[in-house]
């Protein structure tokens, strides 16, 4: 448990991140769409992790916020799913895009010359939408059956808390 105090300053800093992540994100979105210099293949991984944060932000940090305030999680079952499978796949996506971020960046460092021919903004973002892909099918299963959403009071949030398949 904490104290009220406590949770002031929990819900406070929360808020300031969510404000910052949305406002940060949108600036950082609106000047990649707005300057074509900035819309070249590395760049669209860097536009992905923005999408990512900019619903962390948007989603994510508000009903933790919420939850900090009720000491539980008081939305409905149904929001909970929906928070826990987008909090995992906005979550897995941004691990997954900083991994191909680097690798992408390692790329253009060893080879600069041949870079531009193999990596062309298509290709980037077919890596993009197959993460994407991949960090939803990993937050699927409990909608299918396999487990459930369940709020944990650590994280202030729900998430998928998957079964372990018994071994025979």
């Amino acid at each position: 448990e904490y104290s009220h105090l406590d949770m002031i300053v929990m819900i406070t800093i929360l808020s300031v991140l969510s404000i910052l992540a949305v406002v940060g994100s949108t600036i950082q979105l609106t000047a990649i769409y707005l300057d074509k210099t900035l819309q070249h293949s590395s760049n669209i991984f860097i536009l992905s992790l923005g999408c990512s944060d900019f619903i962390v932000g948007f989603w994510t940090l508000p009903t933790i916020a919420i939850s900090v305030y009720n000491r539980s999680w008081e939305l409905t079952h149904g929001v909970s799913a929906f928070s826990a499978i987008l909090d995992s796949l906005v979550i897995t996506a941004s691990v997954w895009t900083l991994g191909f971020t680097s690798l992408d960046r390692w790329m253009l460092v060893r080879s600069p010359i041949s870079y531009k021919s193999k990596m062309k903004r298509v290709k980037a973002f077919k890596i993009v939408f197959l993460i994407y892909l991949i960090a939803f099918l990993g937050a699927l299963p409990p909608l299918l059956g396999w487990s459930s959403y369940k709020f944990s009071s650590f994280s202030m949030s729900c998430a998928p808390v998957l079964a372990l398949i018994p071994l025979l």
